[in-house]
C-alpha cells in the first residue's frame, strides 16, 4: 500500500512547471518541465546513478524516539506508510502467514458526530467483498489496543501519482492500464459499489499492474443504498465529475467514475489535468461549464482515436460518455488490437452543441434554426481562430524550444566533447564561464529565450555556490523579463524570487528581503496562498528573516501559513514538508527544542518517503534534526545523522559547495561535545579555509566557522590562537549582520568567555556586559541570557567587584536551572563550570560557610548524573 497523496504530474505542458513554478512549460521540454528546468536538467547531469532507498537505521534515526505501536492485535507494525483523514496506513507482519500486509488504522473514538468510524468500517466491508486482480484485497479486520483496523495488500511499487512525477507514459503503455482500470470499475459497478474517488494517488501499481485502491468514499448503488443520503460534493476537486458540482453526491452515478478515470487518463496522456493551474473558484467553474483543452494540442503523439476515447469520458453530460466500464474497456481493447474504436469524435452538430453551451445567450427556437443552418461556418471559423492562436503559442515555444537546445548543444555541452577543445576534463563551472561570454548578442531578436538561458545559467551557479556569477545572470534575467512580460507575470515572479534566495545565500539579507516581500505579495494576488509557489517563497523569505536575525518575524510568518496550510484538505506533502521543515529550524534558533524537534522530524519522515534519501532539500531537513539532536543531548544520533549527511553533500555536491561547508562545521560542533577536539579543529580549519576561498573572507557563514573554530581552540587551551580569531571575527561580524545579530552576540560572548580563561577579565567585563544588555532587549532565550550574566559576574567578581557579581551570578545559575528543559547540551556542561564560579566567588568574598553548601551542592548533582 503506498502512501495517499494527491496527484502531481512531473510532465507538465500547459501550466505550471512542477519544478520551478514557472509557467512557460511546453511539449519539447524533457520530462515536460519548462526550458529553464529542461536546461538545469542538462547541465547538472551526473552519472546516472538511481538513489538507493533509504537505509533501515536512517529511517529510524530520523524517527528517533518515535512514537509507532509495536504491534496493534497480532499484527507486528514495521513502519508507517501514510497517513490521512482516515488515520494511518502501516506496513506489519503477519505473525503465522508470515506476510508482509498493509494495515489501515483508525484510532478508537475518532469518529464522533461526523460518523468518521462508520465510514471507515464500511469502507472495510465494501472492499472485503471485491475481489478482482486489479483491486487491492481486504484480508482482516478487527478492534485491539485501542484501534479499528483492517489489512490488505502490501504494494510496494508505488501510487500511479508519484509514477507520474518521475516519467510520463508511452500512449499505448496508458491505454494498456486504463483498460485494467475499467476492468476493475466494470466489476465493481456490477457488484453495486460506486468508487467516487478515483485518482492517481488511489491507483496503486504492482509493476505494470494497476490496483484499485481506498475505497473510504464509495457507496451502494442499489435503491436504498447510502448514495442518495449525501448531498456534499466528494472526491478530490480535479477528478470531480461536471454533475457532482450542479446535483451534490446525489448526482453522481458509474458515470462518474468513468469521468474520474478519464482525467486520470488525459493526465497520464498529457502530464497535466485538464484545468491544471486554475484556482479552486475557476476550477469549479472550469468543471461546470468548460471543455478540456484539445489533448493532441497538448500531446501531438497521442493517436487520435485514443484522443476520442478519453475525451467521450470526460464529456460533461454522462448520457454522452460510455454506457459503462465494459465498453471503454472494449475500445481500449480494440485500440491496443489495432483494431476500429467504437466511440466516435463529435460531428459539426456535435462541436455547435458544445460552442452553444460555452456562449449561453438564452437563444430561441428560431435561434437555434438559424445557428443549425449556419452552425458549420461559425464552428469552422472559430476552430481556425484558435487554431492560429495555437499553432502561433506552439511557434514561440517550438522557437524557444530549438534556440535553447541549439545554445545548449553549440554553446554548452559542445565544449566537453572531444576534439572541441584541449580540457577533456573542463568542469560545469567553466563551461557557463565560456558560455555566459557568448551570450551578448546571441539571441538578438529573441529576447524571452535570453532571459530563459541568463535563468538558467544563474540556478546552476547559484547550485554550485558560486553566488555573485549566478547573481548577475538572474538580474539581467529579471530585467528582461520585467520589461516584456510585466511584473505580475508568473515567469517573471519565478526569477525575482530565485534572485531573492540567492541574494539571501550571500549574505546580502536586507536587499534579499525586500525582493521577497515583493515577490510574495505578488505570488498571493496572481497565484494564491497556498500554491507550491507561493509557499515556496513563504519558506525562503523565512529562511532570510531567520538568518538576517529577524527569528520573531520568521516564526509568525510561518506560524500563519502553515494554520492556512494544514486546513486545505488537498495540500501536498511537498508543500506542506517545506513549511514545516522551516518553522522547525526557527524554534530550534529560538532555542524551543521539543517543538524543534516534532516539527523537523514531520518534515523529515515526509521527505523520505516523497523525495528519497539522496534528495538536496532533505539532506537539509536532516541536517536540521541532527542539530537539534545535538542540544537535546542525543549525541550519538546527532552525529550519525551528520556524517551520513556530509557524505551525501561531499558526493552530490562536491567539497567546496556552501552545504558541504555547514555540514562539516555541524559534525565538528558535535565531535566537539564528544571530546574529539583534534577531529572537530580539523573538520573546521578545513570548513574555514573552504569557506573563505569559496563564498569569500566576509560571507556570514564563513564567519561562523571562525568563531566555531576559535571555541575549539579554547577547548584546546591555545587560547593566543582563539583570541586572535575570535577578535578577527568580531570586527567583521559587527561590520557585516551588525552588533545586535544573534551571530555577532554569540562571537561577542564567546570573545568575552576567551578573555576570561586567559585571566583577563578587564577586557571581557565590557563585552559580556553589552551581550547581557543586547540579550535582554532582544528578549533572547532565557538560556543565552543567563549563561551570559554568569560569565559578567565572573568577570565582576575576578575585578574585585564582589556586590555587583553575586546577584548575576546567582541569578543567572538560578535562571538556568529552573529552564533545564529549554538547556542546550552545551548550555547544560557549562552548570558544573558556573557553579564552581560560585564557589569561588564566596571564597574571595571571605564566606567559606556558603562556599562549603555549594561545594556540596554540586557533588549532590553531580551524583544524580
Amino acid at each position: 500500500m503506498a502512501t495517499p497523496r494527491p496527484s502531481q504530474s512531473p510532465f507538465v505542458t500547459v501550466g505550471a512547471c512542477p519544478r520551478c513554478g514557472g509557467s512557460s512549460a511546453h511539449p519539447f521540454a524533457t520530462g515536460g518541465v519548462c526550458l529553464r528546468c529542461a536546461g538545469e536538467r542538462v547541465l547538472m547531469l551526473d552519472s546516472g546513478t538511481p538513489a538507493a532507498a533509504p537505509p533501515a537505521e536512517l529511517a529510524e534515526l530520523i524517527r528517533g524516539a518515535g512514537n509507532l505501536p509495536l504491534a496493534i492485535g497480532r499484527y507486528e507494525i514495521i513502519e508507517e506508510i501514510g497517513r490521512g483523514g482516515m488515520g494511518c496506513v502501516y506496513a506489519a507482519r503477519q505473525p503465522g502467514l508470515e506476510r508482509i500486509v498493509a494495515l489501515k488504522v483508525l484510532p478508537e473514538g475518532r469518529g464522533g458526530a461526523a460518523g468518521l468510524e462508520l465510514r471507515f468500517l464500511r469502507e472495510a466491508q465494501t472492499s472485503a467483498r471485491l475481489r478482482h486482480p486489479h483491486i487491492v484485497s481486504v484480508h482482516d479486520s478487527g478492534r485491539a489496543d485501542g484501534f479499528v483496523f483492517f489489512s490488505m495488500d502490501y504494494i510496494d511499487g508505488g501510487d500511479l501519482a508519484r509514477r507520474l512525477r518521475e516519467r510520463p507514459f508511452a500512449s499505448r503503455q496508458a491505454a494498456a492500464l486504463v483498460q485494467k482500470l475499467a476492468a476493475a470499475l466494470a466489476y465493481t459497478h456490477a457488484e453495486g459499489v460506486l468508487h467516487r474517488d478515483v485518482k492517481p494517488s488511489n491507483i496503486l501499481l504492482d509493476g505494470d499492474e494497476p490496483r484499485l485502491a481506498d475505497f473510504g468514499l464509495a457507496a451502494q448503488l442499489e435503491p436504498g443504498g447510502d448514495l442518495t443520503a449525501v448531498s456534499g460534493v466528494l472526491g478530490t476537486p480535479h477528478y470531480v465529475a461536471p454533475e457532482a458540482l450542479r446535483g451534490g453526491s446525489a448526482a453522481l452515478s458509474a458515470a462518474s467514475d468513468l469521468s474520474a478515470l478519464g482525467v486520470v487518463f488525459y493526465e497520464m496522456l498529457t502530464g497535466r489535468v485538464p484545468f491544471a493551474g486554475a484556482s479552486p473558484v475557476e476550477l469549479l467553474e472550469l468543471i461546470d461549464q468548460a471543455e478540456p483543452p484539445p489533448l493532441r494540442l497538448l500531446a501531438p503523439a497521442v493517436p487520435r482515436d485514443l484522443e476520442t476515447i478519453c475525451l467521450k469520458c470526460l464529456e460533461r453530460e454522462p448520457a454522452r460518455r460510455y454506457a459503462g466500464a465494459v465498453e471503454l474497456a472494449e475500445d481500449l481493447r480494440r485500440f491496443l488490437a489495432d483494431e476500429p474504436i467504437l466511440a466516435r469524435t463529435p460531428g459539426r452538430l456535435g462541436a455547435l452543441r458544445k460552442f452553444s453551451r460555452r456562449h449561453r445567450v438564452g437563444l430561441t427556437a428560431s435561434g437555434i434554426v438559424v445557428l443549425v443552418l449556419i452552425g458549420a461556418t461559425i464552428v469552422s471559423v472559430a476552430q481556425a481562430v484558435r487554431a492560429r492562436a495555437a499553432e502561433r503559442e506552439a511557434g514561440t515555444e517550438a522557437a524557444k524550444a530549438r534556440a535553447l537546445a541549439d545554445f545548449l548543444e553549440n554553446d554548452l555541452l559542445s565544449q566537453a566533447a572531444a576534439g572541441t577543445q584541449p580540457d577533456r576534463n573542463v568542469t560545469l563551472h567553466a563551461v557557463l564561464d565560456r558560455a555566459g561570454k557568448r551570450l551578448d548578442g546571441r539571441f538578438t531578436g529573441q529576447p524571452l529565450v535570453e532571459a530563459e538561458v541568463h535563468a538558467v545559467i544563474g540556478n546552476v551557479y547559484d547550485s554550485l555556490g558560486d553566488f555573485e556569477a549566478g547573481m548577475g545572470h538572474l538580474r539581467r534575467a529579471l530585467d528582461l523579463r520585467t520589461r516584456l512580460l510585466g511584473p505580475e507575470s508568473p515567469l517573471t515572479l519565478a526569477v525575482l524570487c530565485e534572485l531573492g534566495s540567492l541574494l539571501s545565500d550571500s549574505g546580502k539579507f536586507a536587499e534579499a528581503e525586500a525582493l521577497l516581500a515583493r515577490g510574495l505579495e505578488l505570488r498571493r494576488r496572481v497565484l494564491g496562498p497556498t500554491d507550491p509557489a507561493t509557499l515556496e517563497t513563504v519558506r525562503i523569505r523565512a529562511v532570510n528573516l531567520r538568518d538576517f536575525g529577524r527569528q520573531a518575524e520568521a516564526d509568525a510568518l510561518l506560524t500563519a501559513t502553515l494554520a492556512s496550510v494544514r486546513s486545505v484538505p488537498t495540500i501536498t506533502p511537498q508543500s506542506l514538508m517545506g513549511v514545516v521543515g522551516t518553522l522547525g529550524s526557527i524554534r530550534y534558533a529560538q532555542a524551543r527544542l521539543p517543538e524543534a524537534e516534532a516539527l523537523i522530524r514531520e518534515a523529515a519522515e515526509l521527505q523520505a518517503k516523497t523525495l528519497g534519501p539522496d534528495n538536496l532539500e532533505a539532506l537539509t531537513t536532516v541536517n536540521d534534526l541532527a542539530l537539534v539532536y545535538r542540544d537535546e543531548g542525543k549525541i550519538a544520533l546527532a552525529a550519525e545523522l551528520d556524517e551520513r549527511v556530509l557524505a551525501a553533500r561531499r558526493r552530490l555536491l562536491g567539497p567546496d559547495h556552501p552545504h558541504t561547508i555547514i555540514s562539516m562545521n555541524n559534525l565538528a560542533g558535535v565531535y566537539k561535545i564528544q571530546n574529539r577536539l583534534p577531529e572537530a579543529e580539523a573538520l573546521q580549519v578545513a570548513a574555514m579555509e573552504t569557506a573563505r576561498r569559496t563564498i569569500g573572507p566576509e560571507h556570514p557563514r564563513t564567519l561562523i566557522t571562525m568563531r566555531n573554530l576559535a571555541d575549539t581552540y579554547r577547548l584546546e587551551k591555545n587560547l593566543e590562537k582563539s583570541a586572535a580569531l575570535m577578535e578577527e571575527t568580531l570586527v567583521l561580524s559587527r561590520r557585516i549582520v551588525g552588533n545586535t545579530h544573534p551571530n555577532t552576540l554569540t562571537c561577542i560572548a564567546g570573545l568575552g568567555d576567551v578573555y576570561l580563561s586567559k585571566g583577563e577579565p578587564q577586557k571581557a567585563e565590557p563585552l559580556l556586559r553589552e551581550a547581557v544588555e543586547v540579550y535582554a532587549k532582544a528578549g533572547a532565550g532565557s538560556s543565552r541570557t543567563a549563561v551570559a550574566r554568569c560569565q559578567w559576574g565572573t568577570a565582576l567578581m575576578r575585578l574585585g567587584r564582589l556586590a555587583d557579581a553575586e546577584p548575576l551570578l546567582l541569578g543567572g545559575y538560578a535562571s538556568l536551572t529552573s529552564d533545564r528543559a529549554r538547556l542546550t547540551t552545551v548550555q547544560a556542561k557549562l552548570l558544573g563550570e558556573l557553579g564552581q564560579r560560585i564557589v569561588e566567588f564566596y571564597v574571595a568574598a571571605g564566606r567559606p560557610e556558603e562556599a562549603a553548601e555549594w561545594r556540596q551542592k554540586l557533588s549532590a548533582t553531580d551524583a544524580k548524573k
